[in-house]
């Protein structure tokens, strides 16, 4: 049989950032879905949009 190597230890769920930051993250797409629907823009097509990935300029 061959050797199987050694595994690290699968970490406590709560020491992942996303664990702690998921409460937040369904507020905040449903406070954005409702602003742009008062636009009448999806997220889908607010995310491909060239404006969404526009950074403010620098300064």
């Amino acid at each position: 049989m061959p050797h199987v190597p050694d595994r690290p230890p699968v970490s406590d769920l709560t020491a992942h950032l996303g664990f702690w930051l998921r409460p937040a993250s369904n507020p905040v797409s449903s406070a954005l879905a409702g602003k742009l629907a008062g636009q009448g823009v999806t997220v889908a097509d607010w995310t491909r949009s060239p404006a969404s990935s526009r950074r403010p300029p620098a300064g």
